[in-house]
């Protein structure tokens, strides 16, 4: 089991419908620091979970690998 720290860029988006073109500048990627348990990890994607047992799992995140700045594993 590894605990993990990841620093990630996420996208952003509107709150639906129209927006005025002006405000197009306050729209920008998000950086993001996530801590976890690394899950699963694949060539694309990692899922990061805060808690688990035997049998489940609360609020996994999955985070595509082309999204990570920096991933650490931490010391228990």
């Amino acid at each position: 089991m590894k605990l993990i720290l990841v620093e990630w860029i996420d996208a952003c988006s509107g709150y639906g419908g129209w927006t005025p073109r002006e405000e197009l500048s306050h729209f920008s990627v998000t950086p993001n620091i996530s801590m976890g348990i690394l899950y699963e990890e694949t060539d694309k994607e990692i899922k990061i979970v805060p808690n688990l047992n035997a049998c489940n799992l609360s609020c996994p995140t999955a985070i595509p690998k082309v999204c990570i700045k920096r991933m650490r594993q931490l010391k228990l």
